[in-house]
């Protein structure tokens, strides 16, 4: 957030200006000793007296531009102190000052750090409100850092799930001139790309984050770009040229902090399962949890279990890999990541499938129904389709049925939300229209890799 600048007047020039009957030398005064108070003895608490009689004495004063200077200060001050409340009330206060004083580039930057405010509050809505207002503002006045407020508000909109609009912003601030926003804009759209699924876009996003980095002699920066740009090629299959990328980026993160060190060895684990080297991803997964528990690291945390329970069935080990689910359920709700939380009981809600236990196959699925919002369709409609399978093979038709036609009210399935679909219609009806159901139902599942889910409705065909 920044600090106050101080260079060290003396003691004696500081008391003198107290003592002066001109407001602007008093002012000056008051705010050149919270600089030593804040800086030289890091008493915040202390700044924060000479603050707010600076304030009284700029509100005499009645000049917007110094009351939006001190409130600057002021929500700088209690920032650092975690009064983040009492930070977002200052910066508000005083982009009300610097727009009256036609201080727009000012307005801008103090709306911004009430945005930031709300933000470590979870006051979301707040927060978008400053921001929206703060980049508004921008466009007119032509900011300096209008890019760079773009790609940041576009983070926090990733961050809380709301990809679309987080799109925009990041789209804009790529687009842009200055290389600075457009390279982390860049970082980010991988980031979103990757949990909507476009993976290929993500790659083109991430060579080019990657090589900007690179450009700019920035190593932080080019350690998260070679982190992203590998996530990258093990989501689109190139799995030998992403542990190339991570074995130099474990080299060179030798002294680096446990949870960067952590997070490379979970990808590493996860490019070494792409290569069907499961028993080498084992070690690696088994190391990473505790320190991930540690460091509260959740949604990573959350991903890691995910991954392990992956490497169990394929090593045939079922009640490692529902444990494993189970764990990664709680992270991830722990983390509030929603959309990961699910899909993990979606994979135990089919763990049960397969062994035959309807009535958590229901458990599992309602859990997920209840939870998520109609706007994550997949989702919803995998989980209604698991519970309408689940309803029909307990004998509860009615309720089945429901499930069904809510299904029928959303638009363009596929995949498994199609194929759970036509599995509980093909266990709700008879006759030549169960043989047809069934027959899509098994096609749709081989298909898709799920051989087992179909088994159960080859002899209906």
């Amino acid at each position: 957030m920044g600090e106050f600048d101080y260079e060290g007047p003396s003691h004696e020039e500081i008391w003198k200006k107290f003592a002066s009957e001109n407001l602007n030398e008093k002012l000056e005064g008051l705010i050149e000793a919270a600089s030593e108070k804040a800086n030289a003895e890091q008493d915040p608490e202390g700044a924060l007296v000479y603050l707010e009689t600076a304030l009284e004495v700029v509100v005499k004063s009645d000049d917007p531009t110094e009351m939006a200077h001190v409130n600057m200060l002021l929500g700088m001050t209690h920032w650092r102190l975690n009064n983040f409340e009492a930070s977002a009330a200052s910066y508000e206060a005083g982009a009300d000052a610097a727009k009256r004083g036609l201080k727009s580039e000012m307005e801008v930057n103090l709306l911004v750090s009430a945005g930031r405010c709300y933000r470590r509050m979870r006051a979301f809505d707040l927060m978008r409100r400053n921001f929206e207002l703060a980049l508004h503002l921008a466009q007119e006045c032509d900011h300096s850092y209008k890019s760079l407020y773009k790609a940041e508000y576009g983070r926090y909109l990733r961050k809380v799930g709301d990809y679309a609009t987080a799109r925009v912003f990041l789209e804009q601030a790529h687009a842009e001139e200055p290389p600075g926003p457009s390279a982390r804009a860049a970082s980010e759209l991988v980031r979103l790309l990757l949990a909507e699924g476009e993976t290929q876009d993500a790659l083109v996003y991430a060579r080019e984050a990657f090589a900007a980095a690179s450009y700019m002699n920035d190593s932080r920066g080019l350690n998260s770009a070679q982190f992203l740009l590998a996530q990258a090629l093990v989501a689109n299959g190139g799995a030998e040229e992403a542990i190339e990328f991570l074995e130099e980026l474990r080299t060179r993160q030798v002294f680096g902090k446990i949870k960067h060190k952590v997070r490379v060895d979970v990808l590493y684990a996860e490019a070494l399962m792409k290569n069907s080297e499961w028993d080498q991803a084992l070690p690696l997964l088994a190391k990473a949890i505790p320190m991930l528990a540690r460091e509260r690291m959740l949604s990573d945390l959350g991903r890691a279990h995910a991954l392990r329970s992956e490497c169990y069935v394929v090593l045939g080990n079922m009640d490692g890999s529902a444990n494993e689910l189970l764990a990664a359920v709680s992270a991830f709700e722990q983390a509030q990541n929603l959309s990961a939380m699910c899909s993990s009981l979606l994979e135990l809600g089919h763990m049960s499938m397969l062994a035959g236990d309807w009535e958590m196959v229901g458990v599992y699925a309602l859990r997920v129904v209840d939870q998520v919002l109609m706007s994550f369709t997949p989702v919803y409609s995998q989980a209604l389709g698991l519970y309408a399978i689940s309803m029909a093979r307990r004998g509860e038709a009615f309720v089945a049925e429901d499930a069904v036609s809510r299904i029928g009210d959303l638009s363009e399935l596929s995949g498994l939300e199609l194929a759970h679909r036509l599995h509980a219609q093909t266990l709700l009806v008879s006759g030549v229209r169960q043989r047809n159901l069934a027959a899509k139902a098994v096609k749709q599942y081989l298909l898709l890799g799920r051989d087992w889910m179909a088994k159960e409705l080859i002899p209906l065909m």
